[in-house]
């Protein structure tokens, strides 16, 4: 078995005991950088000049898909409410599946919104801008539905 040399990992010593460089601490870059060079989440996954504006595009993509999810769960449940408050009582059944859909979107968010605070830790400059890209595009695309009825509302209640 392979002894592992324990005095590279003391405290202020980073990569071999090499002399730390302060924009990269302990292998992490502390800075913002404008590569298309980077392995995005896993080992297997690095991107070169060709692969790496798919990336973009694909973490742009992903920030969209997160904006549409929360819109989306919003929706689902100002529709539930409002079909409940014309029945005054919930039918078992339709809850469980409204809790279980509301479960599942909640999770899949969740799990959207880590992969793209990893992307952003990643410290590329170029991802960090798709995310946001991809973040105003789906508000752009999704949002209006929230300001639409809020002002609908605004005006219905006026009546």
């Amino acid at each position: 078995m392979d002894s592992h040399d324990f005095d590279t990992h003391k405290a202020g010593s980073h990569m071999n005991n090499k002399q730390s460089d302060p924009d990269n601490v302990g292998g992490h870059p502390w800075v913002f950088m404008f590569t298309n060079s980077v392995t995005l989440l896993f080992r297997e996954w690095s991107t070169n000049s060709k692969t790496f504006p798919v990336a973009c595009f694909g973490v742009a993509l992903l920030a969209v898909l997160y904006e549409g999810l929360k819109i989306l769960r919003g929706y689902l449940i100002t529709k539930a409410i409002s079909q409940q408050q014309d029945k005054l009582q919930c039918c078992a059944i339709n809850c469980t599946l409204m809790h279980l859909l509301q479960t599942i979107l909640h999770a899949t968010q969740v799990t959207i919104g880590y992969i793209l605070m990893l992307v952003v830790m990643t410290f590329n400059a170029w991802l960090c801008i798709s995310v946001l890209i991809g973040a105003t595009l789906g508000y752009l695309l999704f949002g209006w539905t929230i300001v639409a009825k809020k002002i609908i509302a605004r005006f219905d209640s006026c009546h």
